[in-house]
């Protein structure tokens, strides 16, 4: 995976939809049917028969993920908090049919190691791997409150190693976020 990230990491020197587009190309080819397209269709995340997220209609995504990459080129919030924004936010449009999450993870990875280079040999995707439950748990949590306070929240715990009871206090960031480009 580590070669993979590094691959995408030459190729993806800005986060441009482009950028996006090309790394799900070369991360889903020969996985899904349509790799490097934004979905053209409803999608969902199941769990067993119930669904636990139904994603934005896909007429929405290229705008949705338009603001997305914008507010990211333009956040002056802690890189550890503005890349769990982004990976939040990006599950939450899941532009792609399939391979979001993989995506969502890696473009964290991405944003962190442009910032601290070591985080290229630390990726999200291990952290996440090793509590995966607590992940998607956190994941419903923000979208049940409407914001990703409880997601951010849970990744930087184990980004920081420390509890978010008594130091974090991450909730306007967010908020900031959905005020400005997600109305719809």
């Amino acid at each position: 995976m580590l070669s993979v990230h590094m691959n995408i990491w030459k190729h993806a020197p800005t986060s441009s939809q482009n950028d996006i587009l090309a790394a799900h190309a070369m991360l889903m080819a020969g996985l899904v049917d349509h790799p490097g397209q934004f979905r053209t269709g409803g999608v969902g995340v199941f769990q067993g028969s119930r669904i636990v997220h139904m994603a934005p209609p896909a007429h929405l995504v290229h705008g949705h993920m338009t603001n997305l990459l914008t507010w990211l080129a333009t956040s002056d919030d802690h890189p550890l908090v503005t890349s769990c924004i982004f990976h939040y936010e990006f599950e939450f449009i899941h532009p792609f049919e399939d391979g979001n999450g993989r995506m969502g993870r890696l473009w964290q990875t991405l944003i962190l190691s442009r910032w601290k280079p070591l985080f290229a040999f630390l990726p999200v995707e291990t952290v996440i791997h090793e509590r995966q439950e607590g992940y998607y748990a956190a994941l419903a949590q923000a979208d049940s409150a409407g914001e990703s306070t409880p997601f951010v929240e849970f990744l930087l715990r184990f980004a920081c190693g420390i509890e978010r009871s008594r130091y974090l206090r991450c909730g306007t960031h967010r908020s900031s976020y959905r005020s400005r480009h997600r109305s719809s």
